[in-house]
């Protein structure tokens, strides 16, 4: 039998909030302390979690289809397509807050933080020196592999 609560609040606590977190705490170039053996461990967590994700979606969708595609609906039957697609709509949300998040941390905010480590660099703060020339050089290597495209 099909358990929707339970498989719904699985979904929406092992991979959408985890994901938030830690795309959050991991990517932001700016911030990021950690050594590479730490963000290679982070990242392969983060892949489990999307991969996680994306296996319950998988489960739920092609239930919602079939609900979607019988003529006639039970009351029971009916309820769960409403929590589904209701779920569905919260989690629709979900995503594109992450994907927003994830956009304008990579291309606001980390441009922000390394115009603001330029400018204490330039004032001869040693610390700000080693983050801005990082971010120089990993800006360097996108610019130069077509990642990121210059428009100027």
């Amino acid at each position: 039998m099909f358990r929707h609560k339970r498989f719904v609040k699985q979904i929406s606590m092992n991979a959408c909030f985890k994901c938030a977190s830690i795309s959050n705490n991991f990517f932001n170039l700016g911030c990021v302390t950690e050594s590479m053996e730490d963000f290679n461990s982070n990242k392969e967590a983060l892949n489990r979690e999307l991969e996680l994700f994306m296996a319950k979606l998988e489960e739920l969708l092609p239930r919602y289809n079939s609900l979607l595609n019988q003529d006639k609906l039970t009351q029971i039957e009916l309820a769960e397509l409403g929590n589904i697609e209701h779920y569905l709509i919260e989690l629709n949300a979900k995503i594109l807050a992450i994907k927003e998040m994830l956009q304008e941390d990579l291309f606001g905010h980390t441009l922000d933080i390394y115009f603001k480590l330029k400018h204490q660099y330039l004032k001869g703060d040693q610390s700000a020196k080693m983050k801005y020339v990082r971010m120089r050089t990993i800006f360097q290597e996108a610019l130069n592999s077509g990642v990121i495209v210059n428009w100027n």
